[in-house]
């Protein structure tokens, strides 16, 4: 399973594409899409290389998000036709990225996320691993990562800031997690990614 770097997605879009990666899916575009989509991304590619000032890094960064906003929208329409994993094991999936989601800050145990949904922490493991392809733990310090990401490219809290609205009163440590799974710096990040 592929994961990307979704720092510019939206929490709704998100969504969107956590529980499309779970079907296996057959998928027909629209051409009014496609076209809309080669329109967006000729745009991006012409500016992407001539971004100097923080306004022309904001419109790039403002395609982009259009750009997944209507890829978004595709994955919403798509009309799942084809499970790759039990109806069960997707339900126990969704069920542990929304509490994540809502939790994150004041809990990332796995066995909290376990008790929480009436499963062992084995076996949350084990059906987290089948479909997406990584333990919980991973699992739990990528979405840490990826709000981090996002809180650093939407707002102007400072690092510490978000460190302490992710639950984490430990700025150094935050920054050593961040840095070792981003491979810099969140406030190197920022600069490579200015609103």
């Amino acid at each position: 399973m592929l994961f990307a770097d979704s720092s510019f997605v939206g929490n709704e879009e998100k969504y969107f594409f956590d529980k499309f990666q779970l079907f296996g899916l057959t998928v027909k575009i629209e051409w009014q899409c496609v076209n809309e989509l080669n329109q967006i991304a000729c745009i991006l590619a012409s500016r992407i290389n001539n971004v100097a000032g923080k306004l022309e890094k904001a419109t790039v960064r403002r395609l982009a998000e259009t750009f997944i906003g209507i890829v978004a929208e595709m994955v919403h329409k798509i009309r799942l036709q084809q499970v790759k994993h039990s109806r069960r094991n997707i339900e126990i999936v969704m069920q542990f990225i929304n509490l994540l989601a809502e939790h994150i800050a004041e809990n990332r145990s796995p066995s909290h996320y376990a008790q929480q949904l009436n499963i062992s922490p084995v076996y949350l493991n084990e059906v987290v691993k089948k479909v997406t392809g990584m333990n919980v733990t991973s699992y739990i310090k990528n979405e840490l990562v990826l709000q981090a990401k996002r809180l650093l490219v939407h707002t102007d809290l400072t690092v510490k800031e978000i460190s302490n609205s992710l639950g984490i009163d430990d700025y150094a440590y935050f920054t050593r997690i961040f840095t070792r799974m981003v491979g810099m710096s969140p406030n190197a990040f920022r600069q490579c990614n200015l609103k």
